[in-house]
């Protein structure tokens, strides 16, 4: 079986779990289209932990109601299996770091291509998973 539509059925669950918006069910906010969409290529053109760095804006609010570039990276984690639950905004970025950054601050290559490899096939599952469900208009 292809990994992408092994991967589908979770993330559809983790579609509906941390991006659905909770006053409309079947629904979700368009910018988060926008974000799964542009983040493969991001990870290509600028490497993994950059573009978990820009997708953890912890530093914003922390609501539910408002989209967040986090709550896709919470999608991924939960697709990929590397978390069950709500995360923190900086987990998989710690995550990453943690396993392909050592003390001294060399990169295990062939542990971060494993690590980008999978979070890339969970961030296209999560990306077709987003098509599900109807988009929220961009407020204006």
């Amino acid at each position: 079986m292809k990994k992408i539509q092994k991967l589908f059925p979770r993330a559809i669950t983790a579609v509906e779990r941390f991006l659905r918006n909770q006053q409309e069910t079947n629904m979700v906010a368009a910018e988060y289209k926008g974000y799964a969409a542009s983040f493969g290529p991001s990870v290509i053109t600028a490497g993994l932990l950059p573009t978990l760095a820009f997708y953890t804006d912890s530093s914003r609010g922390v609501t539910r109601q408002e989209p967040r570039r986090y709550h896709i990276l919470e999608a991924i984690c939960y697709t990929a299996e590397i978390a069950s639950e709500e995360i923190e905004p900086n987990t998989l970025l710690n995550e990453v770091r943690q396993l392909a950054v050592s003390n001294d601050y060399s990169i295990d290559r062939t542990q971060l291509l494993i690590l980008q490899k999978k979070i890339i096939n969970a961030s296209i599952a999560v990306k077709l998973a987003l098509r599900s469900l109807e988009q929220i208009p961009q407020a204006t």
